[in-house]
């Protein structure tokens, strides 16, 4: 009998969960969110508080332990700014239900984006990567500071 390989998880559901699950997030800090459309190349998700201000998220999400905290940013340019974050999501499905954990969310402004991509460069890489060494993680871990001062939430 031979052993059944794992189903490697679809890409599009694991950035579709990864979206979601930063959309409830906001809503659990009383912001409305909207997930944008799979036609936009470089936001996921507008949100506001009260419609004065809006904010625009770019979630990237990863379920492989391999590359942990390590990023795709996709082939399109961004401009930084302060209305502008990321939200790099790690979901672990491989745990039983039992032991499921939540999915850690490492909120990014754009600029410090930009910084650290410049500065991790691979000319052979295909595409920009992002990572985050386990120390420079934990000041951005659950961090959703810059969303909330930005949008004015207290």
């Amino acid at each position: 009998m031979t052993a059944k390989k794992k189903a490697k998880p679809d890409t599009r559901m694991i950035g579709d969960a990864g979206e979601y699950y930063v959309a409830y997030r906001l809503a659990k800090m009383g912001i409305t969110s909207a997930i944008v459309s799979r036609g936009s190349r470089s936001v996921d998700i507008m949100c506001t508080r009260d419609g004065s201000r809006s904010m625009s998220i770019q979630v990237k999400t990863t379920c492989d332990r391999k590359d942990y905290k390590r990023w795709y940013l996709g082939e399109t340019e961004f401009e930084p700014s302060e209305s502008f974050c990321f939200a790099f999501v790690i979901i672990r499905p491989d745990k039983p239900k039992s032991k499921e954990e939540p999915p850690e969310v490492f909120v990014v402004p754009s600029r410090r984006v930009r910084e650290i991509t410049d500065d991790e460069k691979d000319p052979k890489a295909k595409r920009p990567r992002f990572h985050l060494s386990d120390e420079d993680a934990k000041p951005f871990q659950d961090n959703w500071h810059p969303v909330k001062k930005y949008l004015g939430v207290d």
